[in-house]
């Protein structure tokens, strides 16, 4: 029902109803003056709190021994190591970086996603074989500017450690992080509380030597990042429905279930992050220093809002 004195949307939608539906929009008229509403999505739940999107992309590797990738994947230019799919024990994987020291590794989906509505990806990561060290990061980047990979060690190939730049273009690296030193402020990064082994982080925009802060994080999770041969499940969301918000909410499934690790977190509403591209670009990166990990994608699936 529409209340046309406060303007309020209100009713109970069915189990049926739950999806989402996008570019709504609202005109009242007095029948000589009329004003609309900026658009906007609405999203119905489903029984268990969690959103219904429609797949847009998924790529689980398996078609490469049967002949490569999807050309849609770009390698970035790398450091120490181009990455590549590989099968371990029957499992076909993207391989990020492998145990060599100082690598930088990544790859971006020439597949634009729009900024506005819900959007939500799934991955299992791995990390294994070195010595603990460093991560992988899940960037989105303004699908305007051509992807450049950051620097190797802590930025996890995102955030920048002047004078080396960060990822071009960068809006958003969620930091998978072994060592710790995705959240320490002491080796040059933007902000963060120090090292934190074994933790996710959220980190902003950012262009050159600047930005890239610290905005969230967890404490040292567990089970423990590394040392992850089977893999861990993530799931994170975005939601900037109504294009005020940027809520990212981060959750991870060690075998039992998806357990929430960061909640609703608004990016926006730092002031130092910059406004909403008008789509995102997709590019996962990793890296390693003087320790190092093999670091593995796989299962990936993105879903989104009409």
């Amino acid at each position: 029902a529409f209340n046309a004195s406060t303007g309020e949307l209100s009713g109970t939608p069915l189990a049926a109803d739950a999806g989402s539906t996008a570019n709504i929009q609202i005109t009242v008229s007095d029948g000589v003056n009329s004003a609309t509403l900026e658009h906007f999505v609405l999203n119905v739940l489903d029984a268990n709190g969690q959103f219904v999107l429609d797949q847009c992309y998924q790529d689980s590797f398996v078609g490469v021994n049967a002949g490569g990738i999807d050309p849609s994947w770009n390698i970035l230019a790398s450091v120490g190591y181009t990455p590549t799919p590989v099968d371990v024990s029957g499992s076909t994987r993207f391989r990020l970086t492998d145990t060599g020291t100082g690598r930088a590794g990544g790859v971006s989906k020439d597949f634009p996603i729009p900024s506005t509505g819900v959007i939500q990806f799934e991955f299992v990561g791995y990390a294994f074989g070195g010595t603990g060290a460093d991560g992988i990061a899940f960037v989105l980047s303004d699908w305007d500017v051509s992807p450049v990979i950051g620097p190797t060690g802590g930025s996890l190939g995102y955030a920048a450690v002047p004078p080396s730049n960060g990822f071009a273009g960068g809006w958003l690296g969620i930091g998978i992080d072994e060592f710790g030193n995705y959240s320490n402020a002491g080796l040059g990064l933007n902000g963060g509380p120090g090292a934190v082994p074994d933790a996710v982080v959220i980190r902003g925009s950012g262009s050159g030597t600047t930005g890239y802060k610290y905005l969230d994080g967890t404490s040292s999770l567990s089970p423990i990042i590394d040392s992850n041969t089977s893999g861990h499940r993530y799931r994170i969301t975005v939601d900037t429905s109504n294009e005020v918000n940027a809520y990212v909410t981060v959750e991870r499934d060690t075998g039992g279930g998806y357990i929430t690790l960061i909640n609703a977190y608004d990016v926006l509403s730092d002031g130092d992050q910059a406004a909403l591209p008008s789509q995102f670009r997709l590019s996962m990166v990793a890296s390693t220093g003087g320790s190092t990990n093999n670091h593995d994608f796989s299962e990936l699936v993105v879903t989104g809002s009409d």
